[in-house]
C-alpha cells in the first residue's frame, strides 16, 4: 500500500484530463459537444474527488485510501514526501526521486502522467477504460475474498475496496466502454491507437503488480512481515 497509493493518486490525472476534453472547464463556458460523455465523466469526478466516507462527510478516494493505510499500519511517508515535492515546484522525476520511489512505481506513474498530458482522446479513454475502470472491480473482489478483509477488522479498508467494486463494476465500468466507443466513432485510426494504449496500459499494470509482488516476497524473506 505504501507504493500502490501512487497509482491511486495518478488515476485522478487521467480522469481530470478526460474531464478537460469531454466537458467545458473554460470561461466563457460552452455546451459540451457530447452531453452523455460529459455527464459520465462528471459523475466519476463527483465520486472520486468528493465521495462520502463512513462518517457521512465528503472525501476523495485518495483520502479514503490514506485512511485505510493508517488503519492497517501502512506507511505513507514516501507519498507525503512526493506530494510535498510536487507542491514545492519539483518536476515529476525529481519528486519521485525525493521519495525514493521504486523504479517500477516510477515507470507506472510517468506513463500515467505522460498519457494524461499528451495522449489523444481515444488513447486517453482507452488507458482509462482498460488500465483502470474495467480492471479494478475484479481485482478488488479478489483482494476482499483472498485476504479476508472484514468490516469489523478493517472497516475503512473494506469500505474503500467495496465502494470501487460497487461503483466501477455496476456503473462506471460498463459506461466507460460506451464512452470509448463514442470517442473512437468507428474510425480505424482511432481504434488502432486505442488498441495500442489498451495493451500498453495493461502491460504497465502487470509490471506494477509484479514489482509489488516481488517487493512483498523480499520483505517477507527478510522477516519484516509475517504472512497470514
Amino acid at each position: 500500500m505504501t507504493w500502490h497509493v501512487f497509482a491511486v493518486w495518478d488515476f485522478m490525472s487521467l480522469l481530470k484530463s478526460l474531464q478537460r476534453q469531454l466537458t467545458c472547464v473554460d470561461v466563457p463556458w460552452m455546451v459540451p459537444p457530447n452531453l452523455n460523455s460529459a455527464r459520465f465523466i462528471n459523475e466519476i469526478v463527483l465520486n472520486e474527488e468528493t465521495d462520502i466516507d463512513l462518517d457521512g462527510s465528503p472525501t476523495s478516494h485518495l483520502s479514503l485510501y490514506l485512511q485505510a493505510m493508517n488503519e492497517v499500519g501502512a506507511s505513507h511517508r514516501p507519498f507525503e514526501l512526493f506530494i510535498d515535492a510536487i507542491k514545492g515546484g519539483s518536476g515529476l522525476t525529481e519528486a519521485l526521486q525525493a521519495s525514493e520511489t521504486p523504479e517500477f512505481v516510477s515507470r507506472f506513474v510517468k506513463f500515467t502522467l505522460e498519457c494524461a498530458l499528451n495522449a489523444q482522446l481515444p488513447e486517453l479513454a482507452s488507458a482509462f477504460v482498460f488500465g483502470r475502470e474495467t480492471l479494478i472491480p475484479d481485482m478488488f473482489r479478489g483482494i476482499l475474498r483472498e485476504w479476508k478483509i472484514e468490516k469489523l477488522v478493517a472497516p475503512r479498508m473494506h469500505y474503500y475496496l467495496s465502494r470501487h467494486v460497487d461503483i466501477d463494476g455496476n456503473q462506471h465500468g460498463p459506461a466507460s466502454i460506451q464512452l470509448l466507443s463514442s470517442v473512437m466513432n468507428n474510425k480505424s485510426d482511432s481504434m488502432e491507437a486505442a488498441a495500442r494504449y489498451a495493451v500498453k496500459s495493461i502491460q504497465m499494470r502487470i509490471s506494477l503488480w509484479d514489482g509489488l509482488h516481488k517487493l512483498i516476497k523480499e520483505t517477507v524473506s527478510a522477516g519484516a512481515i509475517i504472512p497470514h
